[in-house]
């Protein structure tokens, strides 16, 4: 009954409006190894564009508790690394053929998140230094960035940047994406009141540098009432851009949207165009997380979903390929 009850909660949290909701504890949870499953989808339902074909879907099924809530991923297209909204690290291997080796989840750096509130651990985005592995984490409540180190196990940076304290506790740095050039694009999720344009910062360099200050811009939504979630930068520089879009009492859809380029003129609006959909008439959840990988010259583009811990819900991992234009 405990249980049933937090995962009505959890879907309740989804649909409050923004700056509401209090502070909740949560168990601290130590590094460890879990079963983890990828079980493949037979003949998964999307839209896409020409430019996009969808190359495989798997179901991620785990009985540890700790497994889900994944609202973040980066991967180089074997080994996978997800952030949970719990402040969790989820990594695992996976092969062409779904078989998945070395799962274990990971806790925070303590100097990132400490464990006495799921507020202060409420984790919803993930980019990554190649060069170092030095991992940037976004936290929505405190509107803050954190910086560790490629182990994992230090927090070696944490800010709170002036020009995101006016940003809504629930609608924090929800998209964040380092880069190839060292430049960190920041978008805010805004509330579902239909707004078309909401704020993003540019850093010119690490946000958790101690005087970092960002550009503002203004991201355009591709459509009404969808909510930017994660975003990922193709090889070519282009950004890919995942959107959310939530409706009472159970209704997801996501739109997968491409950017040509960020503008130099700040008056200008970034926006980008659709290319993928996820909705009623095929596969849909609450897809959270998007990554970029190339394998053998092919550009990959990865999705996943964010079950919010929730019987009812699923966590999709799909596979797409970039065709070339």
């Amino acid at each position: 009954m405990i249980r049933a009850f937090r995962q009505l909660f959890s879907l309740f949290l989804i649909a409050l409006p923004a700056g509401s909701g209090g502070r909740s504890s949560v168990e601290p949870v130590i590094a460890h190894a879990i079963d983890l499953q990828a079980i493949r989808l037979t003949d998964p339902k999307v839209q896409t564009e020409p430019e996009l074909a969808l190359r495989g879907g798997w179901v991620l099924v785990s009985k540890d508790p700790g497994f889900g809530g994944l609202s973040a991923l980066l991967t180089d297209g074997h080994e996978f690394t997800a952030l949970s909204d719990s402040g969790l690290l989820v990594h695992f291997g996976m092969d062409d053929a779904g078989h998945v080796s070395g799962t274990r989840i990971d806790p925070l750096p303590r100097g990132c998140a400490a464990d006495a509130f799921k507020a202060d651990r409420d984790s919803e985005s993930m980019t990554r230094d190649p060069a170092t592995g030095a991992l940037w984490i976004g936290f929505e409540w405190r509107n803050a960035i954190c910086r560790a180190d490629a182990s994992l196990k230090r927090a070696d940076g944490l800010a709170l940047p002036a020009q995101m304290r006016g940003w809504e506790r629930t609608t924090g740095p929800e998209a964040m994406v380092r880069l190839s050039d060292g430049r960190f694009l920041v978008i805010e999720e805004r509330p579902t009141d239909g707004r078309f344009v909401g704020p993003a910062l540019l850093f010119p360099s690490d946000p958790v540098a101690p005087g970092a200050r960002a550009r503002q811009l203004a991201y355009q939504d591709p459509l009404p009432y969808f909510r930017p979630t994660d975003a990922a930068q193709l090889p070519d520089g282009r950004l890919r851009v995942l959107h959310r879009n939530f409706k009472p009492p159970f209704r997801f859809r996501a739109k997968l949207a491409i950017l040509e380029a960020i503008p130099r003129d700040p008056q200008q609006l970034l926006q980008g165009r659709i290319i993928a959909s996820l909705d009623e008439k095929g596969l849909t959840d609450n897809f959270e997380g998007v990554a970029v990988s190339q394998e053998a010259g092919h550009t990959f583009v990865w999705l996943v979903s964010d079950d919010n811990y929730l019987w009812l819900q699923r966590t999709y991992l799909l596979k797409f390929e970039l065709l070339a234009r």
